[in-house]
């Protein structure tokens, strides 16, 4: 029923259990004795002067229970009303009871019960309160004791004593609610005091930085910038106050970036990027931004805080960095191309554009071994012009030259599409032909031969005919070693030399 009314300032110092144990825990004591004690002496002696000290014990008893207010001194409590609607109650018995101080008695009980107890033991009080109003009005119970004879000072007395009683009442109320509300002014003040401490601390530690700095609103209006990020976009201060960063953005920064930046920031999230912004006099700065809300005592974001960075040297330099490794990988990239084209050229023969042998040399063996794995026939075709010695004798090199283009230009469109030809010695060629398992490559070869003796040579007005031997080995039909296919593709085309030339010979045992 009675609950605390101390401040928390008080109920949290270390001070309030001594307070209540060595001072009101013994007034309330002796106060509770002095009432049990006038009680006693009022049903006794029928002395109604003894009321004056009531009222006095009323009075301190209200303070003491208005500096405890918690239920250890419940039973006083109790008592003191019960003593107090005991006494009214007895005063409808005697004769000559003056009614107004009576009712202003009822009234004074029941507002420290109203203070004292529960809304809901108040009510109770009140409904009593009403009936011994009531029975006093009307005098329904008539006195059963004749009026005490009081003396001509006991009116003045009581009155005197009941004033000055009220008076301690609204005295000790108005000193209370002073106290606390100084009490509250003093917290408020500290509170104010360290909040402005914080704040001047908070200024001086950006103003000091050496980053750039500035604060805004939840709507982006600036309400706060360094010397620092003065100095950085150029803009003096007060050119600054009031104004939305968007004002510095440029188009090298795309919307939706300053979309993400915003959606982060007004959801509580600490935003770090880069930014391209320009200053007062239109030249670009490349800043590196730090982005993150304050938050109010709610814990909802109220402001917003950014600590930026000059970065445009750092990035001049990596563009210059980047340029450079451009320009580098540009050059590497056509020194490969060079170096592939030199080797592509190393590899080729300058007058028939044909694989030289030393690049069949390089590739012979890893085209055996991928057909070996693949299980699939390899046959080498030796080709050889017949009697280009004689040709060269009798029309001269440059005749010799246009005949070995002229052959190479067939042997190329006869070429299939995994098929290569090298130029083998001086006037001989020899093709690779993969996967050709019909007849050994004899129906190849002897389409080379026609398609050349098909297409005599003009050379100065003068036709020249040729023909062309040629001799076929095998993988691993006839030998699964290079050195060994190549001396068997020799030999069968030596077969076919000698045998008068314009015939194609496939390399056998019986050869």
């Amino acid at each position: 029923m009675i609950k605390s009314r101390l401040p928390d300032l008080i109920k949290a110092g270390e001070e309030e259990k001594h307070i209540k144990t060595q001072l009101l825990l013994p007034v309330t004591l002796f106060t509770f004795l002095f009432v049990l004690i006038s009680v006693i002496l009022t049903l006794l002696a029928r002395e109604f002067a003894i009321m004056a000290g009531l009222i006095v014990s009323a009075i301190m008893l209200f303070i003491c229970f208005e500096r405890l207010r918690n239920n250890t001194y419940l039973p006083p409590a109790v008592l003191f009303m019960i003593q107090g609607y005991g006494l009214l109650t007895a005063s409808l018995l005697f004769e000559g009871s003056s009614l107004l101080p009576t009712i202003l008695f009822v009234v004074f009980y029941f507002l420290i019960a109203g203070i004292i107890f529960s809304p809901k033991t108040s009510v109770w009080l009140f409904v009593y309160s009403i009936l011994l109003i009531v029975f006093m009005w009307t005098e329904i119970i008539p006195p059963v004791f004749p009026a005490p004879n009081l003396p001509d000072w006991y009116t003045s007395w009581f009155s005197l004593v009941f004033i000055l009683g009220l008076l301690g009442l609204f005295g000790v109320l108005a000193y209370r609610a002073l106290a606390q509300g100084l009490e509250i002014a003093r917290s408020t003040n500290q509170v104010r005091d360290q909040i402005e401490n914080d704040v001047i601390k908070f200024r001086s530690i950006v103003e000091q930085s050496p980053l750039p700095t500035f604060i805004t609103d939840l709507d982006g209006s600036i309400e706060y910038v360094n010397a620092q990020f003065c100095k950085l976009t150029g803009y003096a201060a007060d050119e600054l106050l009031g104004k939305n960063p968007r004002m510095f953005k440029t188009e090298f920064t795309p919307v939706e970036f300053y979309d993400y930046l915003w959606k982060a920031i007004r959801a509580g999230e600490q935003w770090v990027g880069e930014l391209v912004n320009r200053r007062k006099d239109g030249s670009i700065v490349y800043i590196g931004a730090r982005i993150s809300s304050l938050l109010d005592a709610g814990g909802k974001p109220a402001h917003f805080l950014a600590f930026e960075e000059d970065i445009t040297r750092r990035k001049l330099l990596e563009n210059e960095v980047k340029q450079a490794n451009q320009q580098m990988q540009a050059l590497k990239d056509e020194l490969a191309r060079l170096n592939d084209q030199l080797q592509e050229q190393s590899r080729l023969d300058h007058l028939t554009g044909l694989y030289t042998r030393s690049y069949l040399m390089e590739i012979l063996p890893r085209e055996i071994l991928r057909a070996a794995r693949a299980r699939n026939p390899l046959i080498l075709m030796l080709i050889d012009v017949d009697h280009f010695s004689a040709i060269n004798d009798r029309y001269g090199r440059s005749a010799g030259d246009d005949l070995l283009q002229a052959i190479a230009n067939v042997i190329k469109q006869s070429l299939g599409r995994y098929d290569l030809a090298f130029r083998y010695a001086n006037d001989a060629f020899l093709l690779l032909i993969p996967d050709d398992p019909k007849d050994s490559g004899l129906t190849r070869a002897d389409g080379v031969r026609q398609a050349i003796g098909n297409q005599p040579i003009q050379w100065k007005d003068q036709t020249i005919d040729l023909t062309v031997s040629i001799g076929l080995a095998v993988y691993p039909l006839h030998a699964e070693q290079e050195d060994d296919l190549l001396t068997r593709a020799e030999k069968a085309l030596e077969i076919s030399r000698k045998s008068g030339g314009n015939r194609v010979t496939l390399w056998s045992e019986n050869l």
